[in-house]
């Protein structure tokens, strides 16, 4: 029982200490980080931050989002964090 305890109070206290520590990004920086992860990923299009639309994510919260969702029209979409301590890129489609 004292195992289990332990084990939850160090689980529970891990994740309190990354929101305390956690760095929130713009929407500005993670456009800028979607513009240019789809600009590598396609090389022989220009694209530009004009180009990416912000898709609104239901139940978030406005002032600190946990992801960013920016379509493209015709390349995709790509799915950036909203802190510093995660991977920047977490999902793309193109």
């Amino acid at each position: 029982m004292k195992k289990t305890a332990l084990f939850i109070f160090i689980f529970v206290s891990s994740f309190t200490f990354q929101k305390l520590y956690s760095q929130v990004i713009s929407e500005k920086t993670a456009r800028i980080a979607a513009a240019n992860y789809m600009q590598i990923i396609n090389a022989d299009k220009q694209i530009s931050q004009n180009q990416l639309f912000s898709i609104p994510i239901k139940n978030t919260s406005i002032s600190n989002p946990e992801i960013f969702i920016f379509n493209s029209e015709t390349d995709g979409f790509v799915i950036v964090s909203g802190d510093k301590s995660a991977t920047p890129i977490i999902g793309y489609s193109y």
